[in-house]
């Protein structure tokens, strides 16, 4: 399945691939094996992991959490992107936890394409996993991972999944692994 689903990516020029998780099962040991063996293996799409647990509607604050040297990744803003726009078609307010300068990046882009936005510094990524476990209701998380060897890496990130399972299976949380290549051939095409 997983060379089918990359064959695709590959022939269709496709820039985001998004895979919801089942609501009962999360994080289960043979999704996170496909995830890291088999999907994260294609450098040149965005990876994003869903995990609906109530409706989007619902929804009124949306925590992001960024780590450090993510802006260096060669997918964050085109993720980041992604982000801008749950932000702007829900109404919802999205904070943002990260490094200061990423924060200052983030400040000049709000000036530009406004969203109800906060931003909280972050000292470091287990500050961000405290921020993720304490969730309130009608709070839906968003977490900019990395694969090992990306600039972003923290190798804490490989604790996420049970975090997750752990302490949000009734929230709604998004993962996104940017890509870490950019393709010049590979441009985005809208229908």
């Amino acid at each position: 399945v997983i060379n089918g689903v990359n064959n695709v990516i590959k022939e269709q020029k496709i820039t985001d691939l998004l895979i919801g998780l089942e609501d009962e099962k999360g994080f289960s040991a043979s999704f996170s094996h496909n995830l890291y063996n088999g999907y994260l293996q294609n450098d040149n799409v965005n990876v994003i992991v869903y995990h609906a647990a109530q409706p989007l509607s619902t929804i009124k604050k949306y925590a992001v959490i960024i780590p450090e040297n993510a802006h260096k990744e060669a997918g964050f803003f085109h993720a980041l992107l992604r982000v801008w726009n749950i932000g702007r078609n829900s109404g919802a307010t999205v904070v943002f936890y990260a490094a200061e300068n990423i924060l200052n990046i983030l400040q000049r882009i709000l000036k530009k394409a406004n969203i109800e936005a906060e931003f909280i510094i972050m000292e470091k990524w287990k500050d961000g996993e405290e921020t993720a476990s304490q969730l309130q209701e009608d709070e839906a998380l968003i977490l900019f991972m990395a694969k090992r060897g990306m600039h972003s890496y923290i190798p804490r990130m490989r604790l996420i999944p049970e975090l997750l399972n752990k302490s949000l299976p009734d929230k709604n949380y998004l993962l996104i692994f940017p890509y870490s290549e950019y393709n010049e051939n590979n441009f985005e095409k809208r229908s």
